[in-house]
């Protein structure tokens, strides 16, 4: 009985980093870069934070979670994603250079 749960501990810690390391890649790339690479976002908030860029990720033709990106100064400062445990996987990654 150990040994499944011990996996799913290891399972859930492995999906969550997924996310962490995927969407920290884009912390202080230009709000042009971000644009750039993925498109002309969903939809875009202003707050006393800076300006949040969301982009909607589809499953089945359907909006199933969405990533979120905040700009301040022209440069991202916080990422957030609502994707859940295995969708870091899939987390846009930033791929231009530094």
């Amino acid at each position: 009985m150990k040994y499944p749960l011990g996996i799913l501990v290891l399972m859930t810690l492995t999906g969550c980093a997924g996310t962490t390391e995927n969407m920290r890649t884009w912390m202080g790339v230009s709000q042009s870069e971000l644009v750039e690479q993925l498109g002309p976002p969903h939809a875009r908030e202003v707050s006393q934070f800076g300006t949040t860029f969301v982009w909607d990720r589809y499953e089945d033709e359907a909006a199933s979670c969405q990533d979120q990106f905040t700009v301040k100064n022209s440069v991202v400062i916080s990422y957030f994603s609502n994707c859940g445990l295995w969708a870091g996987y899939f987390a846009p990654v930033y791929r231009g250079a530094r």
